[in-house]
């Protein structure tokens, strides 16, 4: 979508701003759910060849976990872009280098 809107830089940063705090919110969601979501259901699940050494209890929670982290860090580091972007996009228009 940026690249799309490349004719408008102003307009790209912020689309792009607005759309990477959309993906964090769904990896937050997901960071959310991934300790009840049941880990047989999962792709960590299909890369273990799907078979592991832990009782189910204890799989489940370590699975949840793993996930849960992963998606949180993933969200951190997208809401980083979107910060990043949204700093990039504001002197910009205030400065008036691109229409607004």
């Amino acid at each position: 979508m940026m690249i799309g809107l490349i004719g408008r830089p102003d307009v790209a940063l912020r689309a792009g701003a607005i759309l990477f705090l959309l993906t964090a919110a769904f990896l937050i969601l997901r960071a959310v759910q991934a300790p009840n979501r049941s880990y047989r259901q999962t792709e960590v699940w299909a890369l273990q060849g799907k078979r592991h050494d832990l009782p189910e209890p204890r799989a489940q929670a370590v699975f949840g976990e793993i996930l849960r982290s992963a998606h949180l860090r993933f969200a951190r580091l997208t809401m980083a872009a979107s910060v990043l972007l949204w700093a990039i996009e504001q002197p910009l228009t205030l400065a008036g280098v691109v229409p607004s």
